[in-house]
């Protein structure tokens, strides 16, 4: 399991061994008795969550498992929309969720510990994680992955082309990595 803090410090987000991330509320001494919101299969069936942290403005979260090689991005205000709605029996096993609670995922991160991290660029635009190796195999590395983080709708669009997103569908983006940087 894994914790962090929210940027303002009245939130704490955690993941869990059994594969759930929550969201609690806290004000300075005391914490919330039920989370404000959680999502459950976070990387599919009761993969641990090894990982989480806030982006800098605490709108998303980042998580990772060191069962499923991925980094997930999560829509922290619809977590706690809709807490409550996206259970093990309703997302599936493989985790399957909603484009709009899970944003996007980071492939091709093989972890062999659960201390694998990963942290949000100041700007928030894009995310670095690092894979691991087994250090036995020869002419071996680890690599360090960055990936940009898809952009979000502007507001102010004009009512054409809202209209027009909102006829297609969205999908949770796959991203793949923009830079990997070998390392010893």
């Amino acid at each position: 399991s894994n914790l962090s803090v929210h940027p303002n410090g009245r939130k704490i987000v955690v993941g869990t061994s059994c594969g759930s991330i929550q969201i609690w509320s806290c004000f300075g001494s005391s914490v919330s008795t039920r989370p404000l919101g959680a999502v459950y299969s976070a990387h599919g069936g009761t993969k641990p969550v090894t990982f989480v942290t806030f982006i800098g403005d605490g709108s998303k979260i980042a998580s990772r498992s060191d069962s499923d090689d991925t980094v997930r991005i999560w829509n922290v205000e619809k977590i706690e929309k809709d807490s409550g709605s996206f259970s093990r029996k309703r997302s599936g096993g493989d985790g399957g969720h909603s484009p709009s609670l899970l944003l996007a995922t980071c492939r091709g991160l093989p972890a062999l510990n659960e201390s694998a991290n990963c942290a949000f660029s100041p700007d928030g635009t894009v995310v670095c994680a690092g894979s691991s190796v087994n250090p036995r195999e020869p002419n071996c590395c680890g690599k360090l992955k960055f990936y940009r983080l898809p952009e979000e709708p502007k507001n102010g669009k004009p009512i054409k082309e809202a209209k027009k997103e909102k006829k297609k569908k969205k999908e949770t983006a796959i991203l793949d990595p923009i830079v990997e940087l070998d390392v010893a």
